[in-house]
C-alpha cells in the first residue's frame, strides 16, 4: 500500500510540474500596432503592406480588414492579399486585424490611417504654375479621364464671357522647364516629340496651339497654323508637336545654374551663369502655353481634362502624320513694324540662307549679326515679292514652288566686313522696325 501512495503522490507532481511548464510557455494572444503605424501613410491606388506595422506573435496566424467610407458614406471594403490593400479611394483607410492561435481569437482596435494621394510630377508642375483669368487647374483621380495609366490628371474649368475686340487665346499653363525635364522620356533630342491627351467635355471643339517663348532672347513663337490641334467634343484628342519642326534638336529647357546676364557676357541666347555678374534666376529656359479660341460676346463655361504630358522620341509609326522636318524657328506671318532677331540654325560660317514670303505690302529689311546685340549688324538687304531689291554681291534668290523664294548668302563674297575682316559666322538674321514695310514670312533660317 505504501508503495501505490508513492507512485501516486509521484505521478501527481509530474503531472502538475508538466502543466506549470506549457502554462508558462505559452505567451498571451494580442491584436497591437507597432509604434511605427503612426509614422506611416497609405497613398492613393498604391498598394501598402500593413506587415511591418503589426506586433506579430510565433505560431499565430493573422486576417487583416480595410475599408474606405466615400463621400456619400458609403462603406467599401477593399481586397487584402495577405498583409497588402491597395486604397482605391482619396479617403482614410479604417484598418482591423484578427489574431488566431487554435480556437483562440482576438480582433485588434480599428486605427485609421491616412491617405494621401501622389500627384505624378508632371501634374503637380502643370497645375502650380500661370493659367490665364477665368481658368482653374486642379488634380483629377476620376479613371475616366485618365487615359496613361497614372493615378493622376489635370481638370481645367474655364468660366466667363469674352469681352474682347476679336477672337484671343485663353492660356492655361506653363509647362515646360526647370527639373521636370528629368521625368519626360526622350532620349534623343535631335528628334523630340511633345505630346498630351485632351478629353473634351463640351459640346463643341476646343482648339490647341503652342506658344514657344524664350525668356533671354526676348520674343515669341506663334504656332504654325498647321500645328493647331483641335480637341473634339466628349472624347480624347492627341495633341502633339514636333519639336524639330520649330529648330529645337537639343534640350533647350533646363539648367540648373542659369541665369540671365548681360549680352556681352552672353554665352548661350542671353543667358550664362551666376558665376558672370548676375543673380537673377531664371527658371524656364522656354516655355509653352496651349488655350482655346473663344468668340466675343459670348460666355462659356467648360470643362476639359489634360493627361499625359510627355516629350518622347519620334516614332515613325506612331508619328507618321506629324510633320517633323526642320521648318526653323519662325514660320509664321512677322507684321510690318517688327523689330526682332531670327536665330539662325546649323550656320556653317561660309553661307547662310533663308526663305520668304512676303503676303502683304512692299518689302522688309534683312541684316547680318555676327554677335548677340541686334545694334551690330552687317549691311542690310532688301527683298520684295519678286527677290532681291539690288544685285547685292553674293547674294542668289530662287524660286520655290511653294510660293516661298529662297535666299543663299555666300559670306566670303559680300561687302560685309567687322572691321577690317569677314565675320567669321552670322549667328541671327535681324529684321529692324523702320525697313519692314510688308507682312511676311521667314523660314528655315540656316
Amino acid at each position: 500500500m505504501k508503495k501505490l501512495v508513492s507512485y501516486l503522490l509521484l505521478a501527481s507532481f509530474v503531472l502538475t510540474a508538466a502543466f506549470s511548464v506549457a502554462g508558462c510557455s505559452e505567451e498571451e494572444l494580442i491584436a497591437e500596432y507597432a509604434d511605427g503605424i503612426k509614422d506611416v501613410y497609405c497613398y492613393y491606388k498604391e498598394e501598402f503592406d500593413l506587415e511591418p506595422y503589426i506586433v506579430k506573435q510565433e505560431g499565430v496566424s493573422y486576417t487583416v480588414k480595410a475599408e474606405q467610407v466615400d463621400s456619400d458614406m458609403n462603406t467599401h471594403e477593399l481586397t487584402v492579399n495577405g498583409f497588402k490593400f491597395t486604397p482605391q479611394l482619396n479617403e482614410d483607410v479604417y484598418i482591423t486585424f484578427t489574431a488566431q492561435r487554435g480556437d483562440q481569437k482576438v480582433t485588434s482596435k480599428e486605427y485609421k490611417m491616412y491617405c494621401e494621394v501622389r500627384v505624378d510630377p508632371i501634374v503637380a508642375y502643370y497645375n502650380a504654375y500661370w493659367k490665364d483669368d477665368g481658368f482653374m487647374k486642379e488634380v483629377n483621380l476620376d479613371p475616366q479621364y485618365i487615359v496613361s495609366g497614372r493615378n493622376t490628371s489635370t481638370k481645367v474649368t474655364w468660366f466667363g464671357k469674352e469681352v474682347r475686340d476679336k477672337d484671343r487665346w485663353q492660356y492655361v499653363s506653363t509647362v515646360i522647364g526647370d527639373e521636370i525635364t528629368d521625368y519626360y522620356s526622350v532620349t534623343d533630342w535631335t528628334d523630340a516629340v511633345l505630346t498630351f491627351w485632351v478629353y473634351n467635355t463640351t459640346e463643341y471643339e476646343i482648339e490647341f496651339s503652342p506658344i514657344w517663348s524664350h525668356d533671354g532672347a526676348g520674343f515669341e513663337l506663334y504656332s504654325d497654323p498647321r500645328t493647331a490641334t483641335e480637341a473634339a467634343p466628349n472624347g480624347w484628342t492627341e495633341i502633339k508637336y514636333s519639336l524639330r519642326y520649330y529648330g529645337m534638336t537639343e534640350n533647350f529647357f533646363y539648367d540648373h545654374d542659369l541665369h540671365y546676364t548681360m549680352p556681352e557676357v552672353n554665352e548661350h541666347w542671353g543667358y550664362g551663369t551666376a558665376a558672370d555678374g548676375w543673380k537673377r534666376l531664371n527658371q524656364n529656359w522656354w516655355t509653352c502655353r496651349w488655350g482655346g479660341r473663344e468668340k466675343v460676346g459670348k460666355s462659356y463655361t467648360y470643362t476639359f481634362y489634360i493627361d499625359g504630358f510627355d516629350i518622347r522620341n519620334y516614332d515613325p509609326v506612331k508619328d507618321a502624320d506629324l510633320d517633323h522636318e526642320y521648318r526653323g524657328f519662325w514660320n509664321q506671318p512677322i507684321e510690318r513694324g517688327s523689330n526682332m532677331d531670327i536665330p539662325v540654325k546649323d550656320n556653317d560660317g561660309v553661307t547662310l540662307s533663308f526663305e520668304y514670303k512676303i503676303t502683304d505690302g512692299e518689302q522688309f529689311g534683312a541684316a547680318l549679326i555676327e554677335e548677340n546685340m541686334s545694334t551690330n549688324y552687317l549691311g542690310y538687304y532688301t527683298f520684295t515679292k519678286d527677290g532681291a531689291l539690288d544685285e547685292y554681291l553674293g547674294v542668289t534668290v530662287t524660286d520655290l514652288e511653294d510660293g516661298f523664294k529662297r535666299v543663299v548668302i555666300n559670306i566670303a563674297e559680300t561687302d560685309v566686313m567687322v572691321g577690317d575682316t569677314k565675320p567669321a559666322v552670322i549667328k541671327k538674321i535681324f529684321i529692324r522696325d523702320i525697313y519692314n514695310n510688308a507682312d511676311f514670312i521667314i523660314r528655315n533660317a540656316a
